[in-house]
């Protein structure tokens, strides 16, 4: 993992960034760190159909991924949870086992989401020697209406199964259509300290593709238990894992990081140069290491030599500001939509005045800032009425928050994404997975 700390400010702003980039994924596939992946999937009546046939074949392909040091669980949920493939090595025998009870699964009951969430968590939690990356994967269409019912409850159960460190264990989260708990499943997919994603999967053809992109950063993931620690006298660090400790210093955890990912962690600090000194500790996944990187130093001066208009911190600091006011937009939407909607639109002018200042950009920054006023305006419009809101648009911003609050890719399509590369592990497997539902 490389960490670099650009020294710059934009415009009415004395702000700058750690940049963090995860090292390329190894060549060669025996040299990944192996999976557990617990799969917990809805067979409630409502995914009846072309429902859950995708979800079988998509299943089926994401068996045809693994390798036999991978193991698989699969505990399906209707009325009550049921283990039907116990987590296991995904050896040629095993894997031939586990696709005919795939192919034999069909739909009945209601929605025991707990049930099914906290069996699939147990099943990782009881192995004596866990694999290097671990994950639950939950694809539900709708409400919880059997078992525990109320959001905070299961929220609750799923820290208590995970444990107080979460165990290195994610969660990542699929909504089916426009029936689904939002609130409930993006706040599940955050619960573990190595957060997960939640995907809204808009349309039946999309299951395929968001499994792809998900187990596509499983099979990638770099480096784990990342804790990167900030020192700088009356520097503040604007991100929601940042923890303040007594000595004025920063300690921002984040988790896992995907192959060729990159983080960038926002500051502000006074109009007076400042000495900012970034450490970061981690576990190297591909070498089975710890590793503490020597401290990253730098004098930023604001508007000097050293500092000036950096247009990388500039749309970070609008990336931080659009994850700010979908949050708080989300929030005033339950009061009535006038508010919310003043919010988003107040949000655009921000960028609009700031791109304008920017002046000539790189491709890239141009396609950071084209997202963002993107995703705003969507946001914007999704308002136009509290059932259009309530159906798609708050799915849809849900989903764009959490997705630039990570800067980690959550699309369930296979449309391009900032925060996807073209040539990563989370691309291929869209491809491969989408092109199974075609």
């Amino acid at each position: 993992m490389n960490s670099t700390l650009p020294a710059s400010s934009p415009p009415s702003s004395n702000s700058y960034c750690a940049t963090l980039t995860a090292l390329p994924a190894p060549e060669s596939e025996d040299d990944r760190g192996s999976l557990d992946i617990a799969v917990a999937l809805d067979i409630s009546g409502s995914m009846s159909g072309r429902k859950l046939d995708l979800c079988k074949q998509t299943l089926e392909t994401l068996l045809g991924e693994l390798k036999s040091t991978d193991r698989f669980s699969l505990t399906v949920f209707s009325d009550e949870a049921e283990i039907v493939v116990p987590l296991a090595g995904m050896g040629s025998v095993a894997k031939a086992s586990a696709l005919q009870r795939v192919k034999r699964l069909h739909t009945k009951g209601c929605t025991n989401l707990s049930g099914g969430l906290t069996s699939a968590v147990q099943e990782l939690k009881d192995v004596a020697t866990p694999n290097a990356v671990r994950s639950v994967l939950l694809l539900t269409d709708g409400h919880a209406n059997r078992g525990v019912s109320e959001d905070g409850a299961i929220v609750r159960l799923l820290k208590g199964c995970l444990g107080s460190d979460g165990d290195n264990i994610s969660v990542n989260v699929m909504g089916y259509g426009s029936d689904h708990n939002a609130d409930l499943l993006q706040s599940l997919s955050q619960v573990s300290e190595t957060s997960g994603s939640y995907y809204f999967i808009e349309h039946a053809d999309n299951v395929s593709s968001a499994f792809g992109d998900c187990l596509g950063g499983l099979l990638s993931v770099s480096a784990q238990n990342i804790r990167v620690k900030i020192q700088g006298e009356g520097v503040a660090v604007l991100h929601d894992k940042a923890v303040k400790a007594a000595d004025d210093s920063y300690v921002v955890s984040l988790g896992d990081m995907f192959a060729d990912e990159t983080k960038d962690i926002v500051m502000t600090g006074p109009a007076v140069a400042t000495t900012v000194r970034v450490q970061v500790e981690y576990l190297d996944v591909v070498n089975a290491r710890p590793v503490v990187s020597q401290v990253t130093e730098c004098t930023v001066t604001v508007g000097g030599a050293l500092g000036g208009f950096n247009k990388h911190v500039a749309v970070q600091v609008l990336r931080v500001q659009v994850v700010r006011a979908m949050q708080e937009a989300h929030k005033l939407a339950r009061g009535g939509l006038e508010a919310a909607r003043a919010k988003m639109t107040e949000t655009i002018a921000e960028i609009q005045r700031v791109r304008q200042q920017m002046g000539s950009v790189s491709a890239e920054e141009a396609a950071a800032l084209d997202t963002l006023l993107g995703d705003c305006n969507d946001a914007l419009s999704s308002m136009s009425s509290m059932y259009e809101y309530e159906g798609r648009g708050s799915k849809t911003m849900m989903s764009k928050m959490q997705m630039h609050s990570a800067q980690r890719c959550n699309a369930s399509g296979e449309e391009a994404n900032m925060y996807r590369a073209a040539r990563s592990k989370k691309a291929s497997m869209v491809t491969k997975f989408a092109g199974m539902s075609r």
